[in-house]
Order: structure tokens, then sequence, then C-alpha cells
């Protein structure tokens, strides 16, 4: 696997390049900043983030769909295992509630989780397409 790590280096520092150049370019840089900290503040302390960066440069969106795929196969057996249960009379009627309960939430997480799994192919998309690269013919993985 080929880390995309250089990718996020450069984006890095292209963001503190154009910080620098706007507060420089100000007659103003203090008032800048303070600008920056109530419209963007994130921008600010963005520096936080780089101590995950590198760990976050090894995904791979092969082993997430496969992963994804897994929790929801794993919803819907705790479905049909509702779908049984409820077959088997009173004996089962406690386990039924708290698998409902448990289900209402659980749906929830899954459908956050496919959502936010979405994002991340949206956004490896936009980075393949922000260094010039095609999503369809370069995997996210390969970075070069």
């Amino acid at each position: 696997m080929i880390t995309i790590f250089p990718y996020f280096v450069m984006i890095f520092l292209e963001i503190q390049l154009q910080m620098y150049v706007l507060i420089q370019s100000t007659e103003f840089p203090a008032l800048c900043l303070l600008v920056l900290a109530e419209k963007l503040p994130e921008l600010l302390d963005f520096h936080k983030d780089l101590g995950s960066l590198e760990a976050a440069t090894k995904i791979q969106l092969k082993y997430l769909a496969e992963e994804m795929q897994a929790v929801s196969k794993g919803l819907e057996k705790v479905v049909q295992e509702l779908t049984a249960s409820k077959n088997d009379g009173p004996v089962s009627e406690n386990f039924c509630q708290i698998l409902m309960e448990f289900l209402s939430y659980a749906e929830a997480e899954v459908r956050s989780l496919a959502q936010l799994y979405a994002n991340v192919g949206r956004n490896a998309d936009a980075l393949a397409l922000y260094f010039g690269e095609d999503p369809a013919r370069v995997p996210f993985e390969q970075g070069t």
C-alpha cells in the first residue's frame, strides 16, 4: 500500500502558506487573526489534528467497505433474531423488548455510520480531484 501522507503534508503546508500570506498582506495582522478566530476558529488550531494524520493515511477504503458490510449484515441478523424470538411466545417477551430497544438505537447508529462512510468516499474522491487525479482510475490508497 502506498500511503497518501505526502498529500496531507502538501495540504498542511499550503494552508500554512495561505494563512501566512493573508496575515502578512494586511496592515493589521492582529486584526486578521481576530477575524479568523471569530469566523473560522478551526483554522487557528488545525495543528492539533496533525497527531492522528499519519494513522489516517493508512486507512484503506476497501477494508472500510468490508467493515461497513459486516455491520449491516450483523444488524440484519439481529432483526432476524427478533423475528424468530417473537414466534417463541411469552418465554422471549423480555428478550424481545430489550432487543427492540437495542435495534432502535443500533439502526440509528448504522445509518449514521453509513452516512459517515459515504462522506469518506466523497472526501477521498475530492482529494484525488484536488491533486488532478481521476478517482475512478486511481484508488485512494495509491497516492503518488
